[in-house]
């Protein structure tokens, strides 16, 4: 019987995650089989007001020690005429005794670390002779070239009486220490939407199956879990409860349950509560046509920005997850904008109305209102009043067409998360794969907002030997394109994409607009020979770094598929990476730490990229699985792509999750 076979494959099967394919093989392998380096960045600088003459209690958060002599360069004009009664001129040079002291509180709000000697070069020569009774108040300021940026203003209180004119020629040098910081750590949620997961259905019975890892992010503290999962009517119909040693995750495999609990089979959705911060990565296999696809941490949201969908182009069509994350009813609109046109959408779908707790999917290929709208390439939008939603998409080729059906899968991206600087991992330009097949990337840039953006993306090769020769180490550009408000465009990593990206490339690369105000999303697409394998996963703003990344799943010959990990410095400063594995007992749940891995601490030069492949760590078993932690100096960003060793199933990719300080 099916279900008898199914549950013989346990959740761990269904959970075949993630393993970065290009950057690691034997001779090309997912995330690097043979060990690599990455590719430096560019330092940026920061700029810092320091007033010479203050007279207020200086408190900085950090310490700066130059190592030069500061000589300032700025003029002190009293503020008012003053007459004197006598004319003095001094046949030697008077040295003050008055201190100032400044009564403002100075707090940097750069994180810098200065390399250079700070050197005022200037002489304070006040121009006038000056009566006894006149306050000095000098209001210029000293802008050394480290990266420091108070904001503070000081105005000395205290009153300078001179007799003769002063010419100080004395030293300044500044104590405080300012140290660097790259924005703050995401708070991890304690409850998490699950907009999919599919217990032996799919548009029919048939053998599909959705394993959900639920990582513990506490790293010290034991979390107990409830998972409920629902039907499309909001009606609760299976709940789970778990407890997840630190850094742990245990394993949910929707089909385990049909037997157990008498769970039908079908398409349901769901929520994890946790009493502390948890993460999750869902992954749904279709095992008979090897169809396979991961989505992430989905962030819910009111406006929700999917940044690509397709409509029978190269044989594909892509599925929206619409989940209400909320108590009330959510009534939800989806608009279509194609690709190349700005203004209002192609079509809009809706209103739909979903109860609390529940999802509705939207197969582009059968909605009646979508019949004759073929080879649609664009992007889509929800909306929704009442309650924010949870929106999760799958693009699947039409089975039969290839050999294995391709599905990629990513989460919907909240209008609130668009950012002017996006992080991408991994890319690759006609990347060599095990053989002679090749991998390439594609970005698919949205502009939600009301003005245009200017969009440039820069790309750092590996180090890693086996890329090309031109690749490794180099730095390549993508020439800029205006992206209306309301557009798309899609950067194409392969050849004839308007790039300088040799062959055989492959590294990290960083999606930048003009302004400030110019904030898109981003979707990397990575695809084998075409369409004959897919995987998709978001690129990253800065705000979604951290200093402890959190991997759900991992695993090294599991069920024939291995995972790469590739973390990437986003800072512009060295960071030390460390990795922990944690291997998960199948039949206790119970995790347990691998340790004597000598490869997992690394250090990164800025923006550089590190790829591990647990097939080359020999403290890690053949037919492992479990979770991993990545902790760093500084924030970084992780992908995983969970890789078939045999080619018999699809690759599925996910993003490491924030996991706090």
């Amino acid at each position: 019987m099916r279900t008898t076979r199914v549950v013989r494959r346990s959740m761990a099967a269904a959970l075949c995650a993630a393993a970065v394919c290009a950057a690691i093989s034997v001779s090309v392998a997912p995330l690097g089989a043979l060990p690599r380096s990455a590719s430096a960045w560019f330092d940026e600088s920061q700029s810092v007001t320091v007033p010479l003459t203050t007279t207020a209690t200086v408190t900085p958060t950090m310490t700066i020690t130059p190592t030069a002599t500061v000589t300032p360069t700025v003029t002190i004009t009293p503020t008012e005429t003053i007459t004197p009664t006598a004319t003095i001129t001094p046949t030697a040079t008077i040295t003050p005794t008055a201190t100032i002291t400044p009564t403002a509180t100075i707090t940097p709000t750069a994180t810098i670390t200065p390399t250079a000697t700070i050197t005022p070069t200037a002489t304070i020569t006040p121009t006038a002779t000056i009566t006894p009774t006149a306050t000095i108040t000098p209001t210029a300021t000293i802008t050394p070239t480290a990266t420091i940026t108070p904001t503070a203003t000081i105005t000395p209180t205290a009153t300078i009486t001179p007799t003769a004119t002063i010419t100080p020629t004395a030293t300044i040098t500044p104590t405080a220490t300012v140290t660097p910081t790259v924005g703050p750590t995401p708070t991890p949620p304690k409850e998490l939407p699950l907009p999919f997961t599919a217990n032996n259905r799919w548009l029919y019975d048939g053998d599909v199956g959705t394993g959900i890892q639920v990582q513990n992010l506490n790293a010290s503290d034991v979390a107990q879990y409830v998972a409920r999962f629902f039907d499309a009517n909001g009606n609760e119909v299976l709940k789970v409860e778990k407890t997840a040693a630190p850094g742990g995750a245990p394993n949910i495999y929707l089909p385990n349950f049909q037997i157990s609990d008498g769970l039908l089979p079908g398409i349901y959705s769901g929520r994890v509560t946790a009493d502390q911060p948890i993460g999750t990565i869902v992954r749904t296999d279709w095992y008979d046509t090897g169809a396979a696809g991961i989505y992430s941490q989905v962030k819910p949201g009111d406006d929700v920005i999917v940044p690509i969908v397709v409509r029978r182009h190269e044989d594909a069509s892509s599925i929206l997850v619409v989940q209400n994350d909320g108590d009330v009813v959510a009534e939800a609109l989806v608009s279509l904008h194609r690709l190349g046109f700005v203004g209002d959408p192609e079509l809009v779908l809706g209103p739909y109305e979903i109860p609390p707790g529940a999802a509705r999917q939207i197969h582009l290929l059968f909605e009646s209102e979508l019949a004759g709208l073929d080879d649609f390439v664009g992007w889509a939008r929800v909306t929704s009043s009442g309650a924010e939603v949870a929106v999760q998409s799958f693009a699947m080729v039409e089975p039969g067409v290839r050999a294995v059906q391709a599905v990629y899968a990513f989460e919907g991206v909240p209008l609130a998360a668009a950012d002017s600087t996006l992080y991408v991992p991994l890319f690759r330009s006609h990347q060599r794969g095990f053989g002679a097949e090749k991998l390439d990337t594609t970005f698919a840039v949205v502009n939600p907002g009301d003005v245009a953006a200017e969009v440039s993306v820069t790309y750092h090769g590996t180090f890693n030997p086996v890329a090309s020769d031109e690749c490794r180490g180099g730095t390549f550009t993508h020439e800029p394109v205006v992206i209306p408000a309301g557009g798309s465009h899609l950067f194409e990593q392969g050849p004839g994409g308007a790039h300088d990206l040799p062959a055989d490339c492959f590294g990290s690369a960083v999606i930048r607009t003009a302004a400030s105000d110019q904030r898109v999303v981003a979707t990397i697409i990575d695809a084998t020979d075409g369409n004959s394998l897919l995987s998709a996963y978001n690129a990253l703003p800065a705000s979604e770094a951290g200093r402890r990344v959190a991997l759900p799943l991992f695993r090294r010959s599991h069920y024939g598929l291995t995972t790469g990990i590739q973390a990437m410095n986003v800072s512009s400063e060295p960071v030390t990476v460390t990795l922990r594995f944690f291997a998960t007992d199948p039949d206790t749940d119970e995790s347990t730490e691998i340790v004597g891995c000598e490869e997992c601490v690394q250090t990164l030069a800025p923006h550089q990229g590190f790829d591990w492949w647990p097939g080359r760590i020999p403290q890690i078993p053949n037919f492992t699985f479990g979770s991993a932690t990545l902790s760093s100096t500084l924030p970084i960003v992780a992908l995983v792509n969970d890789y078939p060793l045999t080619g018999q199933t699809d690759p599925a990719t996910y993003i490491g999750i924030p996991a706090g300080e």
